[in-house]
């Protein structure tokens, strides 16, 4: 394997978040992603067309090129904005339908309506559930939240808690 540097690049908020569910949906490291993505910008000299082809043109030939690719740019926005959207949407339905319960026997559980507020720290069994769930491989926190009927933060906190105490293993 080739040595490799480190480079540190300012990014806008927006592909930040691209870059982080790609990751999280491909699996891959977003380092690697980033190289990927520059490894093939280089490659197929996409750099070198913007700068060749602009450089050599009179000046009133690259305003009106800047002004053709700003009309498809104004064009295009509507529809990439649609295909967005609807990615987005088929995504989160992908997601919600690969979710499977912990055990295949088992129907998923939803989470119960409580009367009143209970404790996490006094319920035993769910504490017991949080157990089940963790040890079966589910490590996403708000998913094991949302199957106890728990809050987030609460369950997040006891994870880190047996975790810390060696009830749970990573």
């Amino acid at each position: 394997m080739e040595s490799l540097r480190q480079y540190n690049v300012r990014l806008p908020e927006e592909l930040i978040q691209t870059l982080q569910d790609v990751a999280k949906e491909t699996g891959r490291d977003r380092a690697e992603l980033v190289r990927d993505a520059l490894k093939r910008y280089f490659d197929g000299e996409l750099w070198r067309d913007e700068t060749t082809e602009r450089s050599s043109m009179p000046l009133f030939a690259k305003v009106e090129d800047l002004e053709k690719r700003v009309r498809r740019l104004e064009i295009a926005q509507p529809a990439i904005q649609a295909i967005q959207t609807t990615a987005k949407r088929d995504i989160q339905t992908a997601r919600k339908d690969t979710l499977l319960p912990i055990n295949a026997a088992e129907p998923k559980v939803e989470p119960e309506a409580k009367p009143t507020i209970q404790r996490l720290s006094e319920d035993l069994a769910t504490q017991e559930k949080i157990k089940k769930i963790w040890q079966a491989g589910e490590r996403n926190r708000q998913n094991i939240a949302r199957q106890v009927g728990y809050k987030d933060r609460t369950v997040q906190q006891y994870i880190k808690d047996c975790l810390d105490s060696g009830e749970l293993e990573k």
